[in-house]
Formats: C-alpha cells, structure tokens, sequence
C-alpha cells in the first residue's frame, strides 16, 4: 500500500486508512452525541454510567482505573450522574462520592440509549463493508485490553 504522502499514478493522494478511520469516526461520534447530549451525558459520563450500573459499589479507584482517568476526574462524573438523577452515591472521605450506584432512572436511561446505539450501529455498518469494519474494529478493542481484563 502507498504510504499517504504519496500520489496514485493518476495524481490522486495516496488512501490513509488512518485519515479514513478518523474521518468516518467524526460522523459516528456527532451522531453518538446527538443521542447523548438531550441527558447531559457525553461518551466519557455514559461509559462510566454503564460501569456503575454493570457494577455497583466500585470504589472511585475502580471507576478511574475503568475510564482511564483520574479518581478526581470520575469525581466530578459521578457528581454530574448524581445531579441528574442517574447515580446516587454516600459520602466518602474528603466528600468524595463513594459507593456509587445507578438509578433506576439511570438504568432505564441506558436501555434506552443501548437500543438508540444498536440503529445507529445498524445503519453505519450495514453494508459489507461495514460489517468488515465492525468486526475489525471488535478485533482491535480486544487486542487493546490489558490481557486478563474483563469485558465491560
């Protein structure tokens, strides 16, 4: 394959298989967020929500390890879930939430974005394409997680 700097032998660039995936990832993520957003939720707050809801109880060292963040960072996350009625949590130490559990609200929230999720997947790898692109893509997560860890 033509490194991307290069030119077809009609003049065209060279095809980046890194400037496609990025391109095509921009479409998804302002398609993701148009479902996220009308619940105060961006992709970061509704990954930790999903884990919260899969796994109640996680300490915010747990949660940070999961959203490769800090314990202050998912702090201010599950505070903003708490405000929207999605979390609730005790008080630990320093103030910090502690012992954070989904709502009911929260949980029937992530049903319904999961089956919203679902059609938006549907639509952007129906063709056989796609369907290449999702499975390698589902290749890729799998080699990115640290051997051992579980799937979320």
């Amino acid at each position: 394959m033509p490194r991307s700097r290069e030119k077809t032998p009609d003049g065209e660039p060279a095809f980046s298989p890194s400037v496609a995936l990025v391109t095509a990832a921009r479409d998804v993520e302002v398609r993701l967020a148009a479902l996220l957003e009308p619940h105060a939720l961006t992709l970061r707050k509704h990954a930790v929500l999903q884990r919260i809801a899969t796994t109640p109880g996680l300490s915010l060292a747990d949660l940070a390890r999961g959203a490769r963040s800090t314990e202050r960072g998912v702090a201010t996350i599950v505070r903003a879930l708490v405000e929207s009625g999605w979390a609730r949590a005790g008080s630990g130490p320093a103030g910090l939430p502690a012992q954070v559990t989904a709502t009911r609200d929260g949980i029937a929230l992530l049903d319904r974005l999961r089956r919203e999720i679902a059609e938006l997947d549907a639509e952007t790898f129906s063709s056989p394409a796609g369907a290449a692109l999702a499975d390698a893509l589902g290749a890729v997560e799998r080699e990115s997680r640290p051997h051992g860890a579980p799937e979320d």
